[in-house]
């Protein structure tokens, strides 16, 4: 804690000439307990870990997301060029089969089957372009541009993805490396240390104070330079049981 510093003066002696000038100043220092200290140093640093791992945390959810994002929109793409492909011959074929309708070669219901086989290429096209033009504004949300900003085409193609290692191995690496299970590592220690600190406070804290007191008269002025110590009694014995439940409770949940 900051030091603490006090000023007193005597209003009755100023001018008085029967008594010296009274005043008397007062520094104080208050130190905790050994070891309180050193446990709240512990549990903000592991509550630092744990903000810093949440950071880590939100950049790995930012990638994730933008991956699907463009994937979204790679997808979509593709196959909205492919429907177009689809549509264009399929409009091919109406055509010939109206042209053979004509000449008796084909029948009703083969014409009206490809009819309606066009009617559903067209449906998916308008929601193609719609799961476009969503992938399109996400991107462009995450890259902080009006969601209608025109992007680049989608390359015609990905590379490979590489091979993944055993499924034992993901498992051990995301329990070393998931930034989540890492903060929440840290949030443990911060409540075991909150625990502890907790225990601490059944012990007194020490306050040394140093004084002149110029109120001494006379003679007695040798009396004027004074040391001491103060300390808080911690009687109150059931609110720091209630603090201890508490802060084990936290660590438990």
């Amino acid at each position: 804690d900051d030091p603490m510093f006090g000023f007193m003066i005597g209003p009755s002696s100023l001018g008085s000439t029967d008594v010296d000038f009274g005043w008397m100043v007062e520094g104080s220092q208050k130190i905790p307990w050994p070891g309180k200290r050193h446990l709240r140093g512990q549990a903000a640093q592991a509550e630092a870990d744990a903000l810093n791992q949440d950071v880590e945390d939100a950049r790995l959810k930012l990638a994730e997301i933008t991956t699907m994002a463009f994937l979204e929109y790679y997808v979509a793409s593709r196959e909205l060029e492919l429907n177009t492909q689809n549509v264009d011959q399929l409009r091919i074929i109406q055509a010939s089969a109206h042209n053979n309708l004509k000449n008796s070669k084909v029948s009703q219901r083969d014409v009206l089957d490809i009819d309606v086989q066009l009617q559903l290429l067209d449906q998916r096209q308008v929601e193609l372009k719609r799961m476009r033009k969503v992938g399109t504004a996400r991107i462009n949300t995450l890259l902080h541009r009006v969601p209608n900003h025109p992007l680049p085409p989608a390359p015609p193609s990905l590379p490979e993805p590489k091979l993944l290692p055993p499924a034992e191995n993901l498992r051990k690496l995301a329990l070393e490396r998931r930034p989540d299970l890492a903060a929440l590592s840290a949030r443990i220690r911060a409540e075991e240390a909150a625990v502890e600190i907790a225990s601490k406070e059944f012990y007194p804290d020490l306050e040394f104070v140093a004084r002149y007191d110029g109120f001494w008269q006379g003679t007695d002025r040798d009396l004027a330079p004074q040391v001491g110590m103060n300390l808080n009694l911690p009687i109150q014995k059931e609110r720091r049981r209630a603090a201890v439940a508490e802060a084990m409770q936290n660590v438990a949940r």
